[in-house]
C-alpha cells in the first residue's frame, strides 16, 4: 500500500518519485500527460550540472523516463485531484480511483496563459494554434510557415526549436522582447524573423491547414503552424478543492502532509535544475513525516 502520492511527473515530480523510492517509501506517481512535463519542449538545456555543452530537453525527459523504469516506478497515465482530508490522511482521486494517502507531493507544473487576441479559442479547438513545440509539432514544422507569440525566454526557445526542424519562423513581439541574449543569439543563427512592437488581434482559419493572422501593426499572415508562448502560470487544479491553501517558499503548506515543488510553486522560474532540488526537498519532507512518531 502506498503511503505517498506524487502528482505530476516533471522534473520535479520525477525527483520527488526517486527520493521517496530511495528511502523506501511506498509510492505512486501519476501523471496527466507525458513523463518531463514542459521539459520536453526545451531545445536546449545549457545550465543543468552534468552536461557539458547542454542537452535537449526532449533527450533529458528520455533519461528521466528510464531512470523511473530502473527504480521500477511506473506513471500512471491520468489526472489526479486532492478531494480533501479523512482520517487515513488525504484523499486522491486518481487512476484507478479514489484512495487516502498519508502524503502528497503536487508538482503539477504550469498552464499558458492566452494571448487574448480574437478567434484564438476557436484556432486552438481547431488545432491549427498550439501553446508548446511538443515533439509532435516540431516534427511537422519542416518547410512551414511559422509564427510564434511571445517575447520571453519561453518564446524564442520555441521559435529555435521550430526553426531547427526547418521552419519559417517570425516571431511578433508586443515589446521589446526580454529573452536572455543567448537565446535571442539563437534564434538570430537559426534566422528567425523578430518583429518587435507588434501583436495579434484576429486570428481565422484560412483554408486547409493555415490560418490568417491579423496584427496590431497592419500585417495580415498566412500561416500553416501558430504558437501562443506569453506566460504561463501555476496549475493549481488538483488543489483546487481544498480551499485556500498557503504555501511556504521551501514547498512546505497549510495543510498537513501535503508539499509542493516545481514550477506550480514559483511559475515564473522555470529552472530544470531548481524544479529537481524542489522535489528532493518536498520527498524529504515527506519521508520525514512518515517516520515521524
Amino acid at each position: 500500500m502506498a503511503d505517498v502520492c506524487v502528482i505530476g511527473a516533471g522534473p520535479a515530480g520525477v525527483a520527488a518519485a526517486l527520493e521517496l523510492a530511495r528511502r523506501g517509501a511506498p509510492l505512486r506517481l501519476f501523471e496527466r500527460g507525458t513523463v518531463g512535463g514542459c521539459l520536453r519542449c526545451a531545445s536546449l538545456v545549457r545550465n543543468y550540472p552534468g552536461f557539458p555543452g547542454g542537452t535537449g530537453g526532449g533527450e533529458l525527459a528520455a533519461l528521466m523516463r528510464e531512470q523511473l523504469a530502473r527504480e521500477g516506478i511506473e506513471a500512471e497515465a491520468g489526472a489526479a485531484v486532492i478531494l480533501g482530508r479523512s482520517a487515513g490522511g488525504l484523499d486522491v482521486a486518481g487512476p484507478g480511483g479514489v484512495r487516502a494517502f498519508r502524503c502528497v507531493v503536487a508538482a503539477t507544473g504550469t498552464t499558458p496563459l492566452r494571448a487574448g487576441f480574437e478567434g484564438e479559442e476557436e484556432l486552438a479547438r481547431e488545432g491549427r494554434l498550439l501553446y508548446e513545440a511538443t515533439a509532435d509539432a516540431a516534427r511537422a514544422a519542416g518547410g512551414r510557415r511559422a509564427v510564434v507569440i511571445g517575447g520571453g525566454d519561453v518564446a524564442f526557445d520555441y521559435a529555435a526549436t521550430l526553426a531547427r526542424a526547418g521552419a519559417r519562423v517570425t516571431l511578433l513581439c508586443r515589446s521589446v522582447p526580454r529573452a536572455i541574449p543567448f537565446l535571442r543569439a539563437q534564434a538570430a543563427g537559426l534566422g528567425v524573423e523578430v518583429v518587435e512592437g507588434d501583436a495579434p488581434v484576429r486570428g481565422s482559419a484560412a483554408g486547409g491547414e493555415a490560418a490568417s493572422l491579423r496584427t496590431s501593426g497592419g500585417r495580415l499572415l498566412e500561416v500553416e503552424l501558430l504558437l501562443v508562448a506569453v506566460g504561463r502560470t501555476a496549475d493549481v487544479g488538483a488543489l483546487d478543492t481544498l480551499g485556500r491553501v498557503d504555501v511556504s517558499p521551501d514547498g512546505r503548506t497549510t495543510v498537513p502532509g501535503l508539499f509542493v515543488a516545481g514550477d506550480v510553486l514559483h511559475p515564473g522560474l522555470r529552472q530544470a535544475a531548481v524544479a529537481v532540488g524542489d522535489g528532493t526537498r518536498a520527498a524529504t519532507f515527506a519521508a520525514d513525516l512518515l517516520a515521524s512518531p
